[in-house]
């Protein structure tokens, strides 16, 4: 997932940068065909005026020809004028312009006149584009099929009640002279638009990439800093494990001469009626004070006698049954209850069993004698593919900002008779087990803690 964001800006650059391409290509394409129609446009209005002009003067020279045919005027002098200005002479001028293809007029029977080189042309009948304009009588315009740059107007007209087709045909040379400046057009601005594409997009992908870089770098020395606290705490908790395993060894000695003696006494001195009871409450307050400083000296010794894990593939739901199993008896004595939800289909994880009870232990103790009588406490166990969460959560006082701050320090504790080594030890056992402890606390509103042991460890293979 990490990796696909990382990647995700620059492939989102190279999209917006192919969508501005096409953008930019479809607008060129919007130009031509807009430019070309423009064209088109204007060469049909041409060719309407072409066509309308010769159809004028076609009209006219019949007006002619009738009139000195009404005026008897000799053949051959006919023949003359409708040489030098009928309808052939007056296609004949046309076709002197470079633009003009063709010029033919034809009927039903065949051609009329046409320019030079007209030996062969279809007939209105064959052609159904020729026949719809001469049926409908109007004027109609076209590209030729197969001659991209030939454009041809057609217009139906009338002489002497016989119905004629007047056809031009022009060369658009401008079309072609447009799709070239278009063509070296898109080739330039295409390069241009590319090159500035390419810029950009590396240009972002260094920043994005150094964005990460300095994202990586930040996580590489809050991870540095992270291992440099963590050896100065191992180092710390050494000197004062070793520093405990010494004081613990010369305050075992004094108490077990100081307990030898209270036997002693209880067997060798006989008070009398007056001082038996005081006699036995101080030898009774002797030997509690005598199993509390025990209780510390084992601790103590604990603490200094840290042995490396032995990781085992076990069940987290037997661990915490087993836990709830043994500190439910004290919980009952301050009518304190303790739940166990079972929601998970568990499977197997690496872990000291030994150990991680040890460290629940030191937890849930500390969450029965911060729950009031009343009280519960709740034990759940939450699986991922990654983690195994144990969750503690009591209805207790809580705790301050400052109490969890220093709730892992050692020799730091809030009860009058902590030795502040139990939350110690369960950070250190938990660091052997590459997991993390989690303290979510707040005034009169309880304490959630969340122990989280990873799955496998940093240099577990995934078959193990």
């Amino acid at each position: 997932m990490k990796k696909i964001k990382q990647y995700l800006i620059p492939v989102l650059i190279i999209v917006m940068a192919i969508a501005l391409a096409v953008t930019m290509f479809l607008t060129l394409i919007y130009q031509y065909r807009h430019s070309r129609e423009d064209l088109i446009n204007l060469s049909s209005q041409h060719a309407k005026i072409v066509l309308h002009t010769i159809i004028v003067g076609i009209q006219t020279t019949s007006g002619i020809r009738e009139r000195l045919h009404n005026e008897k005027i000799a053949t051959n002098k006919v023949l003359k004028v409708l040489k030098e200005y009928g309808t052939g002479a007056l296609i004949r001028k046309f076709e002197k312009s470079g633009s003009i293809y063709y010029i033919i007029c034809q009927d039903e029977r065949g051609i009329i006149a046409a320019t030079k080189g007209i030996k062969d042309i279809n007939s209105i009948w064959s052609d159904m584009f020729l026949s719809h304009a001469f049926n409908k009588e109007k004027t109609m315009h076209r590209i030729l099929p197969g001659k991209k740059y030939h454009f041809e107007t057609v217009c139906p007209f009338r002489i002497d009640n016989k119905k004629y087709l007047l056809r031009v045909c022009f060369k658009i040379n401008s079309i072609r002279t447009l799709e070239l400046h278009l063509m070296r057009r898109l080739v330039l601005q295409g390069f241009i638009f590319i090159f500035i594409i390419l810029i950009l997009v590396l240009y972002f992908i260094n920043i994005h990439s150094n964005i990460i870089l300095e994202r990586e770098h930040d996580n590489m020395m809050a991870e540095v800093e992270r291992i440099q606290q963590q050896l100065r705490q191992q180092e710390r908790t050494a000197a004062m494990g070793q520093l405990a395993a010494g004081v613990a060894h010369e305050i075992r000695n004094p108490l077990n001469a100081i307990q030898i003696l209270i036997q002693r006494m209880e067997r060798e001195i006989e008070p009398g009626e007056i001082c038996k009871e005081k006699f036995e409450q101080f030898t009774r307050i002797i030997r509690e004070e005598i199993k509390r400083l025990n209780d510390i000296v084992k601790q103590f010794l604990d603490f200094a006698s840290s042995r490396h894990p032995r990781f085992e593939k076990e069940n987290p739901v037997d661990i915490a049954k087993d836990i709830v199993l043994l500190e439910s008896g004290v919980a009952r004595q301050k009518n304190i209850n303790i739940n166990f939800t079972e929601n998970i289909n568990p499977f197997l994880i690496n872990i000291d069993g030994y150990l991680l009870k040890q460290a629940l232990v030191n937890v849930i103790k500390n969450a029965i004698e911060a729950t009031p009588p009343l009280g519960e406490i709740i034990i759940s166990i939450f699986q991922d593919s990654k983690n195994t969460d144990f969750v503690i959560k009591d209805n207790g006082g809580g705790m301050t900002k400052e109490e969890r701050e220093k709730a892992f320090d050692l020799y730091f504790s809030t009860k009058n008779h902590g030795t502040g080594l139990g939350l110690a030890i369960t950070r250190r056992i938990i660091d052997q087990h590459d997991g993390e402890i989690i303290i979510q606390s707040h005034e009169t509103q309880g304490t959630i803690v969340t122990i989280r042991i990873p799955n496998r460890r940093k240099n577990e293979s995934i078959g193990n």
